[in-house]
């Protein structure tokens, strides 16, 4: 949403559009992306990119590559035939370093929230961050047990919430009326 890519690709396209990638997904194990794709067709080769920059390239539709550094990467992928490139088909992967996917105990409320948020999560210290639809941070901090979160000034709608302890990491949708 609101990203632009360039591909420097060196790329010949036709004036038809070739057969894309279909059914690109992302999973993360450990410090590896692996991508998977399915094709209608019979491709020469496909090149795959990260955030615009071309990383490799390969025969087979799967493909590995080792990040490190916590953010949202996008990934595409390109076929490349006789004639040409497909159009890319992208997918986008938040790639957080040694997190789990739940805190043990911990509670959001209310939800939906008018004026304030409370987020508890026992005696551990924990970061916060709410994320509108955007993605973009209206909130963040750091706490000990328990914090209020001011939600008054915001826009009516869905928002997300990431609670990040002790290498744990929950997300939360959070509603604000």
């Amino acid at each position: 949403a609101g990203l632009l890519y360039e591909f420097d690709c060196n790329c010949q396209f036709s004036t038809e559009f070739l057969a894309p990638v279909e059914n690109l997904s992302a999973t993360v194990e450990g410090n590896h992306v692996i991508l998977d794709w399915e094709t209608s067709s019979n491709p020469i080769r496909y090149v795959v990119y990260r955030n615009g920059l071309e990383i490799g390239e390969t025969t087979v539709t799967t493909f590995t590559d080792e990040v490190g550094t916590e953010m949202t990467y996008t990934y595409c992928i390109l076929a490349e035939y006789a004639d040409g490139f497909s159009l890319p088909e992208c997918v986008q992967v938040e790639f957080l370093v040694g997190t789990e996917e739940s805190i043990e105990t911990f509670s959001v409320y209310p939800n939906p929230a008018n004026n304030m948020l409370n987020i508890n999560t026992g005696n551990a210290e924990f970061a916060y961050v709410l994320f509108n639809g955007m993605g973009q941070v209206v909130a963040k901090g750091n706490a000990h047990g328990a914090v209020q979160v001011s939600v008054e000034g915001l826009s009516k709608g869905v928002y997300f919430l990431r609670i990040t302890s002790n290498q744990q990491m929950r997300m939360e949708k959070i509603v604000v009326e």
